[in-house]
């Protein structure tokens, strides 16, 4: 790591939290990490080749498909876009493919839950997001997926529903920060006054609302997300925001085959108005100050 990224790691944990109460990952363990991603990701993709499901690069990983030929160099995860009718089939069928090997949590009330989305996890490894120290469960290596939803072809409906998705979505988020109140998350929200007043705001909201769990919320929030029928539009309100990626299904769809890494994998149809969507100018390199880090409470390998 040279001088000036390590000025930028610095800059970065100054930002999100103090550095003796994260793990931010050596060089060892960030090649080992990708390497178990990897392994991840084309037993996904098989599985999803072997029962006609569509699956994609999503964010940042379709960013670094693009850019890098696979992970951004700073980044160390991947995540995935699918859409909602094979999502949620998806479940059930890696767990009856490779239940054995991973463990699959998705907010649809049969299923352990960990986010607002699906969360594949490789059994018998621990890595555990600062920003989830305080949950119930915990979770090894993951990849996220996250479910491509209908958006409504009236652009009046949609911009209601789109916003009134926002609204739940930072309701049931809220629930959970109360409900998972730790020091480590109070400190990455307590950095600046700004982010110290979205927290506090979040968790009395999340305080009047605790007449019911998280969980509750999450699954809620899943079911709300979906109301949708076929449409000419779809957008992924789980990845960011509803409007972010909101988009003409077009855009998505049908998903185009690219390399990551050492794998053929799939992604966005038209990735280039995708990332724009998501990054504007995507190809610039951001300012090591700038650049997306993920901190961890807990990890092995």
């Amino acid at each position: 790591m040279t001088k000036k990224e390590k000025a930028g790691t610095k800059a970065l944990l100054t930002r999100y939290g103090d550095k003796s109460e994260l793990i931010v990952l050596s060089e060892e363990q960030n090649i080992r990490l990708k390497t178990l991603l990897l392994d991840m990701c084309k037993d996904i993709f098989c599985v999803c080749e072997k029962y006609g499901l569509c699956c994609m690069l999503s964010g940042g990983s379709a960013l670094g498909a693009v850019r890098h030929g696979g992970f951004i160099p700073w980044d160390d995860d991947i995540d995935l876009n699918m859409p909602r009718k094979h999502y949620d089939i998806f479940a059930d069928i890696l767990t009856k493919e490779m239940g054995e090997k991973y463990d699959v949590l998705v907010p649809d009330g049969r299923h352990n839950i960990s986010t607002l989305f699906m969360r594949v996890s490789m059994r018998g490894t621990k890595l555990v997001s600062a920003l989830q120290a305080g949950a119930s469960i915990d979770t090894g290596v993951s990849i996220d997926i996250f479910p491509i939803e209908n958006a409504h072809n009236n652009p009046f409906v949609r911009r209601f529903i789109g916003i009134v998705n926002n609204i739940f979505q930072r309701t049931a988020v809220s629930v959970y920060y109360y409900q998972n109140r730790t020091e480590i998350v109070k400190r990455l929200f307590g950095k600046t006054w700004r982010t110290r007043t979205i927290y506090s705001i979040r968790c009395v909201l999340g305080y009047v609302l605790s007449f019911k769990s998280w969980e509750w919320w999450y699954i809620k929030y899943n079911l709300f997300s979906k109301i949708n029928k076929e449409s000419q539009y779809c957008t992924i309100p789980t990845g960011s925001d509803y409007f972010r990626e909101l988009h003409r299904k077009d855009i998505f769809f049908p998903a185009k085959k690219c390399k990551f890494e050492n794998l053929e994998v799939y992604t966005e149809n038209n990735e280039d108005e995708y990332l724009r969507g998501l990054y504007g100018d995507y190809m610039k390199i951001p300012p090591i100050e700038k650049r997306e880090k993920h901190f961890y409470s807990d990890a092995d390998f």
